[in-house]
């Protein structure tokens, strides 16, 4: 049942190493919980799978229509695509769950359908926050996801679980974001062999040498 669980995957989320317990299956992927985290708005690509991190660690989701953080990556709701805006207004992030986009309007942060130009759903960078003693050499660094219809507007958490997100002007940690990019890959699976080719019947995810042995999930 586990390897018919798993062949039954088409998309994989994986990018180094694994562990049983990082594993979770929903709609369609099996995800594991690993990733590379950027603070760099301006290298996310479009079609990128990507979780916001809010400067306190909370992960933004889409709750029908709502934006909150919370502290745990557990939901699909959580997981937003990273799509360029056809009018060259910026980034937009379409959450993988609803279809709703990450947008600013006047009354602040939410999640809804575009329904014109898109500029209400673009984002842009607005710099970036270097924490901590300037001295040291390994200081977090943050970006501030700066709306392009709202000019100067950034997305505000006031807590790691934070229900009541808010705009506020870009400038302040807590209203700066990193990025965790997922992986996407796609495995084909042959019937009486595993992914990497071995036709002994043991499953594994292939990844630059890790591999995932089904029976121990």
């Amino acid at each position: 049942m586990k390897k018919q669980l798993l062949a039954s995957a088409a998309t994989l989320l994986i990018s180094s190493v694994v562990t049983a317990s990082d594993i979770e299956l929903f709609n369609g992927y099996l995800s594991v919980k690993d990733y590379t985290s950027t603070s760099d708005f301006n290298s996310l690509d479009d079609g990128n799978v990507v979780l916001l991190k809010s400067y306190w660690g909370g992960y933004l989701k889409d709750d029908n229509g709502t934006v909150k953080t919370q502290a745990n990556f557990n939901e699909e709701s959580q997981v937003w695509i990273v799509e360029e805006n056809e009018n060259g207004f910026g980034k937009m992030f379409k959450n993988k769950e609803t279809g709703n986009y990450l947008k600013m309007e006047s009354s602040g942060p939410l999640a809804g359908p575009i329904t014109g130009s898109g500029d209400a759903g673009s984002f842009v960078s607005g710099g970036q926050i270097v924490e901590g003693i300037s001295t040291f050499d390994y200081r977090p660094v943050y970006n501030y996801m700066e709306s392009y219809k709202y000019s100067g507007k950034c997305i505000k958490a006031n807590d790691i679980d934070d229900d009541t997100l808010s705009s506020t002007n870009c400038g302040y940690l807590n209203s700066s974001w990193r990025f965790e990019v997922l992986a996407e890959f796609d495995e084909t699976i042959e019937e009486g062999a595993d992914s990497c080719g071995n036709a002994d019947g043991q499953l594994e995810v292939c990844d630059d040498g890790v591999g995932l042995d089904t029976d121990t999930i």
